[in-house]
């Protein structure tokens, strides 16, 4: 069994960011490995600042190169505490889950088509300002019966009415997840507005690894401008991602602004401008009660599952961040790392 004090502080974040991903049956490459290095760092509560300016000039995690993670990892997988193969590391016994990897990642690409037949829908409306694939499925990684969440930032004071058009649009489509249909379809259950764009508020203390690499994992299918304000905004993950940087997709899996639709944007910007707060109270008019009956209590009594406010909806009734914490601290002290 590995020994902690065998383990200098890079090797054990190294295993530290394997354990979380094998919750999920995804081994990583080493290129993933850098980029998603989990390092907690006992100081990062005092790195909540308001001032991007001021975040922008400070990580207090050390930054790793690639060549001396490799370096490391190379060192690990001789000492037999993960294992390696075909370009990916894992924990020991696990060589099974590249297998399940590489059948994961077919799936996704009839899943990131329905999200993006959908999207070429939302863009036409103007207070969508990105619409970005999540969880599982954002990095690949769904299952065949896994629906396809979608995390969506609108302008500020259309929530309710960004909610309503992109669920009939959905509904139409014949996507939209309800009921027990869900496999191949779209869960719209996270949105926030502009001027919301920090999610350290909803991070679960003292850590949240979930959230940390939900945010690092987020797969933006399209963006009208406001992406690099999110990642400025939620640069607090430096403080447990010191290598992370944005994701950017390719051709195939993203939607742009342009030609008809951009026209059809601009032509939409304009009706909001006018009527669009008479249409957002009317939309919240129209959705208010169904959402109350949806949870069947009032929202206030779930916790941090589910949060209605003017510039977010966080529609989980069953958050699992706190069991996948569990489970990650649970794995690495089996495998005698500190949690700290």
């Amino acid at each position: 069994m590995p020994n902690q004090e065998k383990f200098n502080e890079l090797e054990q974040a190294i295993i530290k960011t394997l354990a979380f991903f094998n919750i999920f049956d995804y081994p990583l490459t080493l290129v993933e490995i850098h980029k998603w290095l989990y390092c907690q760092n006992k100081e990062k509560e005092t790195m909540l600042l308001n001032e991007s300016s001021e975040q922008d000039s400070i990580r207090l995690n050390k930054k790793y190169s690639l060549s001396k993670i490799y370096e490391e990892l190379e060192n690990i997988v001789l000492k037999g505490d993960i294992s390696s193969k075909n370009g990916f590391y894992f924990l020991p016994d696990r060589a099974d889950i590249i297998r399940t990897r590489l059948y994961r990642y077919q799936l996704a690409e009839k899943k990131f088509k329905i999200a993006l037949r959908a999207t070429r829908l939302f863009k036409r409306l103007a207070p969508v300002k990105m619409v970005s694939v999540c969880n599982n499925v954002g990095y690949n990684n769904g299952t065949e019966k896994s629906d396809i969440d979608l995390f969506i930032i609108v302008k500020k004071n259309r929530l309710w009415l960004s909610r309503f058009l992109v669920t009939i649009i959905t509904t139409l489509l014949g996507v939209r997840r309800h009921d027990q249909k869900f496999i191949d379809r779209i869960c719209l259950s996270f949105y926030i507005a502009e001027d919301q764009l920090d999610l350290s508020n909803i991070s679960l203390k003292p850590d949240d690894i979930y959230l940390v690499f939900w945010l690092a994992t987020l797969a933006t299918i399209y963006d009208d401008g406001i992406y690099q304000s999110f990642f400025e905004a939620n640069k607090w993950i430096f403080n447990y991602l010191p290598n992370h940087y944005p994701t950017l997709l390719n051709g195939r899996r993203c939607e742009n602004c342009t030609g008809f639709f951009s026209s059809s944007r601009k032509y939409n910007n304009f009706v909001f401008k006018w009527i669009g707060d008479i249409m957002e109270k009317i939309a919240r008019l129209v959705q208010v009660r169904k959402v109350r009956k949806y949870f069947g209590q009032s929202p206030t009594d779930l916790g941090s599952n589910v949060v209605i406010s003017r510039s977010m909806f966080k529609f989980h009734k069953t958050d699992r961040r706190e069991f996948y914490r569990q489970e990650w601290e649970k794995k690495i002290k089996e495998l005698n790392i500190k949690y700290v």
